[in-house]
């Protein structure tokens, strides 16, 4: 069995001010998770990939997770223990047609774009990724 975890946590200091105000401790609740993993679940450090803007100058966009949360996926097997965590802020819209169970499409905002808007991870997005984790460990046909 392998352990594998995404650990995302986003201040959006870099972004924009008042957003970066109105959410204080995503970075604290994402490094708290990530000991919590290592200490009481016995994932080891090099298990974890952690994404941040407090690490890095550029805040992590949509593709930069998607792409980490995808491979961890693809490369998983039955068996295996995979974590998502996702610390920042979300919103939701009202949905444009019915196929939505939800009457909402749900985002993740991540990183900045290159008008001063977030980047976003739809809700559709991660039910791909669920999908074939599914499919991986069930064998869905």
């Amino acid at each position: 069995m392998v352990k594998k975890r995404l650990v995302v946590g986003l201040s959006y200091k870099n972004v924009d001010e008042k957003l970066a105000r109105t959410i204080r401790a995503t970075i604290r609740s994402s490094k708290d998770f990530k000991d919590f993993l290592i200490n009481d679940f016995q994932f080891s450090p090099d298990e974890i990939v952690y994404m941040s803007d407090e690490l890095d100058e550029n805040c992590p966009k949509d593709r930069d997770i998607l792409r980490k949360l995808s491979f961890m996926v693809r490369m998983g097997k039955p068996g295996d223990v995979l974590v998502f965590y996702f610390c920042g802020h979300e919103c939701r819209i009202p949905a444009r047609t019915t196929k939505n169970n939800s009457s909402f499409i749900e985002y993740l905002a991540t990183g900045p774009t290159s008008d001063g808007g977030l980047t976003m991870i739809q809700d559709h997005d991660f039910r791909e990724i669920v999908e074939t984790v599914l499919e991986k460990c069930f064998e869905v046909k």
